[in-house]
């Protein structure tokens, strides 16, 4: 049985960091945060500031087997359970939920998890895409004029 998200586990130990700064296209990736590791998600991309982050979330988690239900989304419970948070370099988390985009503040490697207090009794994850690029790759806006606003 083959695990989606086991790559992540691995991926740092074979160097896969990807210096987003470095390169001269967007970074563009895909990949799998497990409900069931208490640890971040290395996601093998290294943001650098005034970097564009975009993050995209999808999927149910299940966070209590004994419970199961239908699963909660990348949004969380009310508690703030099952959310999926994202983290810079040492920087503290942030929420990231269903989606996120923002300029980045601080250099480092991007890390994501699913937020919980037991991960033992944990199923499933979030598909996410990253996309990361630099300022100067974001098209120009166009003007939309007033009359079709």
């Amino acid at each position: 049985m083959t695990r989606p998200w086991a790559w992540i586990a691995v991926a740092p130990l074979l160097g896969f960091a990807f210096s987003a700064a470095a390169a001269d296209a967007l970074v563009h990736r895909k990949l799998m945060v497990a409900a069931i590791n208490d640890d971040w998600a290395r996601t093998g991309i290294v943001v650098e500031p005034g970097q564009l982050v975009v993050i995209i979330a999808e999927g149910k988690v299940k966070l209590r087997t004994v419970n199961e239900g239908d699963g909660v989304g990348p949004q969380g419970m009310d508690n703030g359970s099952g959310r999926l948070e994202g983290k810079i370099g040492g920087a503290s988390p942030f929420f990231v939920g269903s989606s996120i985009a923002f300029y980045a503040k601080d250099s480092g490697m991007l890390k994501l998890r699913i937020k919980d207090k037991r991960y033992d009794d944990n199923m499933g994850g979030f598909n996410v895409k990253v996309l990361v690029m630099k300022p100067s790759e974001i098209p120009p806006a166009t003007d939309v004029p007033a009359e079709s606003q």
